[in-house]
């Protein structure tokens, strides 16, 4: 018997994906994840989530669900709910009080993930590097701030809530205090009332590190993007899967994947991970790493750094989708279909391979 799947996303047309619309999936991205939960022998019902009260009745006329696999951020017809923080837990809050089990982190590790300051506070609480950091409210004497937070210029400025580096630009590293105002200003002109975050700049390379699963958990192969990328902005983001010949893999033979390996794996502890989360690490000029951000619905496309990830397994894009699946569906005690299972049974193997190489290496 196949699992009936909800997939609830938020997708505006691509003309549209700008400022707080700017992390919506596009159409291209709704159909491969559409395409790839049918191969996995899944029935499949789409939802783009508008508001709390479309969402409840559209569940209300459909047949019982098994999963929501929810890579939604928030509601479109509430759109502060896309970018301060909030969305992610809303959209779960609604859909779980149906009675239906959500894909991803819970409720509070998705509050932590989704507010950057409180991802660091947490982190911090752990003994786990994050940046030194303030946070702003528009309003706020800026000056104060800054002289109370006891950190120095350069910083790096972004907003609190949201993901996908919306908000990020090359100007957000400020070298003084009129940058720094100057930069708080068009943040928000361009994403409102929002709450935003100055942090000691870092300036050596960034690492993107993948982790699946659950109580046991797997660490992808690790990304090491080159050291010209500065800034990994919203538009370069897109981008950056053309460029993948200069990024380097980090296996367990490379000595900073085992500082990699720890860093991510008490990260994950730490906000309660569940299936798939995203971390970025950033190196200070004394190769001193940091936590910068933590993603707890990462992107999930065919040119996704989770896939490549996965590729460098010689895991499929669609077989990587069903692991999550299968793994989501395993964690909330509901058996997978006969059907996944089937279609998933490589990748889980070399998944499992891959996990025994790195075990074997500590």
């Amino acid at each position: 018997m196949k699992n009936r799947i909800l997939f609830v996303y938020n997708s505006v047309p691509n003309e549209e994906r700008t400022g707080i619309y700017g992390e919506c999936a596009t159409v291209k991205t709704v159909n491969q994840l559409h395409q790839a939960l049918l191969a996995g022998g899944n029935e499949v019902d789409l939802l783009n989530a508008r508001s709390p009260e479309q969402v409840i009745d559209e569940i209300s006329k459909l047949e019982k669900i098994d999963l929501a696999f929810v890579i939604a951020e928030g509601f479109l017809d509430v759109p502060d709910t896309l970018y301060d923080g909030s969305g992610s837990q809303k959209i779960r809050e609604v859909i779980q009080s149906l009675g239906i089990p959500t894909s991803h982190t819970g409720i509070h590790g998705m509050e932590v993930c989704r507010n950057k300051d409180h991802t660091y506070e947490t982190l911090r609480r752990r003994g786990i590097k994050v940046p030194g950091f303030f946070t702003i409210l528009k309003g706020d004497v800026i000056e104060n701030a800054y002289l109370l937070s006891g950190i120095e210029f350069p910083l790096f400025i972004k907003p609190a809530g949201g993901g996908n580096s919306v908000g990020i630009s090359i100007n957000s590293i400020v070298e003084d205090m009129d940058q720094l105002k100057a930069q708080t200003s068009a943040l928000f002109e361009e994403l409102g009332d929002v709450t935003l975050i100055a942090e000691t700049y870092l300036s050596g390379q960034e690492f993107t590190i993948g982790i699946m699963g659950g109580a046991v958990k797997t660490v992808l192969p690790i990304i090491a993007f080159p050291m010209h990328y500065r800034v990994r902005s919203h538009a370069s983001k897109g981008k950056e899967y053309k460029d993948r010949e200069q990024f380097q893999i980090l296996t367990s033979e490379d000595p900073r994947f085992w500082q990699l390996y720890d860093i991510a794996s008490a990260t994950f502890d730490a906000v309660d991970g569940r299936d798939i989360i995203r971390i970025e690490v950033r190196e200070d000029a004394h190769k001193e790493l940091y936590v910068i951000d933590v993603n707890g619905t990462p992107s999930l496309s065919e040119s996704a750094s989770l896939t490549y990830m996965a590729e460098y397994l010689e895991i499929s894009f669609k077989e990587l989708i069903n692991v999550i699946i299968y793994g989501s569906l395993k964690e909330h005690g509901i058996k997978p279909s006969l059907i996944t299972e089937e279609y998933i049974f490589g990748a889980k193997n070399k998944l499992r391979a891959y996990g025994r190489i790195v075990d074997e290496a500590m």
